[in-house]
């Protein structure tokens, strides 16, 4: 696991879903959990960071819209 991304509704406690906007072959997001994993292998010569795009929802509504500026 790389992070975890967490968010909460104080209002009504729904269950929340996090989904990777970001089209990549290298990370994932546990949808219930938001941990991020790496799935693919990183070459810092090639490329020394990610953008990656979060969305977290509730059962209806879009609650948190997150973007990562720097993962290395």
């Amino acid at each position: 696991m790389l992070l975890t991304v967490t968010a909460n509704d104080i209002d009504i406690k729904p269950m929340l879903t996090y989904d990777l906007l970001t089209s990549t072959d290298l990370f994932a997001v546990d949808k219930y959990s938001g941990k991020f994993s790496l799935t693919g292998k990183l070459d810092h010569e090639m490329r020394t960071s990610y953008n990656l795009t979060v969305m977290v929802r509730t059962e209806v509504f879009l609650l948190l819209h997150i973007s990562a500026q720097r993962v290395s």
